[in-house]
């Protein structure tokens, strides 16, 4: 499970980088996070409760957000996808961002990078997690 999620980790890093790199001048095709979503859910097994989460059509879920990954509603991105679990012990949940800029993509690997601060899995996170 830890290899999986470190994976899945690496490859939003990857599409992170991706994302915000020079073209040279070229035009750049826009990527559908979504449709990239959702092409992980079909491939790999998530659980039922994994439910993405949407902060201007849910107030909850925007708490959800600024209490997990706090600072991320604040930035000005292009795209955001993010599933959370609806418990508080779960088995993997994933977010990827479009930030249209290199400044808001470096603030992205801090946020996802860093521990949860509080709830019952910021003990557990700061024993197992790896960061990429």
């Amino acid at each position: 499970m830890k290899k999986f999620v470190l994976s899945l980790g690496l490859t939003a890093v990857a599409l992170l980088v991706l994302l915000t790199s020079c073209t040279g001048g070229q035009t750049q095709k826009q990527a559908d996070l979504s449709a990239f979503a959702q092409t992980i859910q079909e491939k790999y097994e998530f659980a039922a409760y994994l439910m993405e989460q949407d902060p201007e059509a849910d107030e909850f879920a925007k708490q959800s957000i600024e209490q997990y990954l706090p600072g991320l509603l604040d930035l000005d991105l292009e795209q955001r996808v993010i599933y959370m679990s609806m418990i508080t012990m779960n088995n993997g949940e994933f977010s990827m961002v479009q930030a249209k800029s290199a400044e808001d993509a470096a603030k992205v690997g801090e946020i996802f990078q860093a521990p949860p601060s509080c709830g019952p899995t910021a003990p557990v996170w700061r024993s197992t997690a790896a960061t990429c």
